[in-house]
């Protein structure tokens, strides 16, 4: 009788192990689905972010090179339009910056 008791709480012991274990198996699996999906979602919006700021950059490098380009013909036309008065200022500009060094 007694060998009967602890052979029943043997089997009772390993279905218990058995079903803990299968529980642990189904947190793990849980568990490294939810990071699958968080690194995928993740990686989404950065890539989402990444090609909005390159966008964002990209038109701004553009702005910048178009009001370069705009200032220096502005610039040629006004050297072109007064030459001497451009040279005076010229000259006048490395006078005082030749003072201050």
């Amino acid at each position: 009788m007694a060998s009967r008791t602890i052979e029943d709480d043997l089997t009772r012991l390993r279905e218990e192990f058995e079903d803990l274990r299968s529980r642990l198996q189904d947190r793990s699996d849980d568990v490294r689905d939810t990071a699958s999906r968080s690194l995928r979602d993740g990686a989404k919006e950065f890539r989402k972010n990444y090609g909005e700021a390159r966008d964002t950059v990209g038109q701004a490098l553009s702005d910048v090179t178009k009001q370069s380009r705009d200032g220096l013909a502005t610039l040629e036309h006004r050297v072109e339009e007064r030459p001497l008065t451009s040279l005076l200022v010229a000259f006048g500009i490395g006078l005082v910056v030749g003072r201050l060094l």
